[in-house]
Formats: structure tokens, C-alpha cells, sequence
């Protein structure tokens, strides 16, 4: 694991899925911010859908976070992908790295690794770190049905007016993805705790933007990975 990518993919502004995504490459990354996970297990390892992952790599090569570069062997076949951390202008694969063969260092790859990216979904490009009503549903829908929690299947109205004073007091996406991580890892708003002899209970969407304090709490962690 390198130290260095893992601690410039948390401060990267992207989207929660995007960050943990990026995150989980850099903590297989070498010291040369490269690695080779294969799409499977970075899905499994993020409780995301490869669809899911597959639009996160490419939007973060999009934004120039990460670059993949195709590995073929000795009669041209494709090969796993490298993924190269942006985390240095710099920081390209040399020669060398692009040439070399994992296996023949004593690592074992993934063999589930696309060598391609599967989808070609256009997404807005952000001039801001700022997000939207329709961005945090999806983000929501990303992360959470993967750990239990219930889809949104329909911004009605009434959501989209909680959602929106929501992101007016925290518009910035680093809030939303603290609230994301938090959430995500917490037994309690993940229904995994029993309350005193009642059934577990779960959080979900409209309790999230229901009022001004509920995502806050959640930010600030407040709700502890085995709360009580």
C-alpha cells in the first residue's frame, strides 16, 4: 500500500463513489501509486456494482486521477490493466513499469480484471466541488442498497425540496462524502443493533434530509461503527 496515494485520494474533490473508489486503488497501490485489482474485487471490496465501478474509473480518468494503461503479452493479447495514480503531474508509469509482468515478480493478479472499461456514460463536468439534488440521490443509490439500505426509486416533490435545503446548508461535496463513509460503516443506522429489546432500526433517505441535524450527526460520526 502506498501511504502517499491513499492520502491524496481522500482529499481529492470527487463523488462519494468516486473517493471510495479511488481510495481502495490506492490502498492496492505500489509505491509508484500503480496497481491491477480486477473489477470484481474492487466492487466486492467497495459493496458497489461493477456497472457502478466501471462509471467511477472512467469518470476518474475523466478528471485526470487516474490513468489505465492496456498491458498486452509477448503475441499481443490483452492483459489486466495497470491503473496509475495521478498522484504527482509526474507520476506516469515508466517504461519499465508499463513493461513489466506481475507475475514474474512473485504477485498474484486478479484474473477477474476487465481490460476495458465497460460503459460509456457521459457525466456532468463539475466546475465546482458543489453538488446537486440529482447527484446525491444518485450517490445514495450507489452506496447504500449495496449495505442494506433501502433505493430511492422516486425524487417526488417533497424529497427534492428536503434535498435541496439539505445540500443549501452543506452544498460541498467532502461533506457528502464523510456523510456517505459514516453511514456506511456504522452498525446502528445500518439496522445491526438491538435497542434495548426492540427490532433494529435502519436509516434511509428521507430520514437522512428529513431536518437540519440528522447528515450533520452522521458527518461528524457521531453514530459509532457499533454504536448502542
Amino acid at each position: 500500500m502506498s501511504v502517499e496515494a491513499e492520502a491524496w485520494a481522500w482529499k481529492q474533490r470527487v463523488s462519494s463513489t468516486e473517493k471510495i473508489v479511488l481510495v481502495r486503488l490506492a490502498n492496492r497501490s505500489d509505491e509508484h501509486g500503480v496497481c491491477w485489482p480486477g473489477q470484481k474485487g474492487i466492487a466486492e471490496d467497495c459493496s458497489l456494482s461493477r456497472e457502478t465501478v466501471n462509471r467511477a474509473i472512467k469518470h476518474l480518468v475523466e478528471l485526470k486521477k487516474l490513468e489505465i494503461i492496456p498491458r498486452h503479452d509477448g503475441l499481443g493479447r490483452p492483459m489486466s490493466n495497470y491503473y496509475q495514480l495521478r498522484v504527482n503531474e509526474g507520476g506516469n508509469v515508466t517504461d519499465d513499469h508499463r513493461g513489466s509482468d506481475p507475475a514474474s515478480q512473485g504477485i498474484v493478479t486478479d484474473d477477474h480484471t476487465n481490460s476495458h472499461i465497460e460503459q460509456s456514460v457521459e457525466q456532468k463536468d463539475k466546475t465546482d466541488d458543489s453538488i446537486s439534488v440529482q447527484e446525491l440521490v444518485e450517490s445514495w443509490n450507489d452506496l447504500c442498497p449495496p449495505v442494506g439500505l433501502a433505493a430511492v426509486r422516486e425524487l417526488s416533490p417533497t424529497r427534492k425540496q428536503k434535498a435541496g435545503a439539505r445540500i443549501r446548508e452543506h452544498p460541498k461535496v467532502g461533506f457528502w462524502n464523510d456523510v456517505f463513509h459514516n453511514l456506511r460503516r456504522s452498525d446502528f443506522l445500518l439496522g445491526k443493533v438491538n435497542r434495548n429489546g426492540h427490532d433494529p432500526w435502519r436509516a434511509n433517505f428521507d430520514w437522512l434530509i428529513d431536518n437540519d441535524t440528522n447528515c450533520i450527526k452522521v458527518a461528524e460520526g457521531r453514530y459509532a461503527k457499533s454504536e448502542r
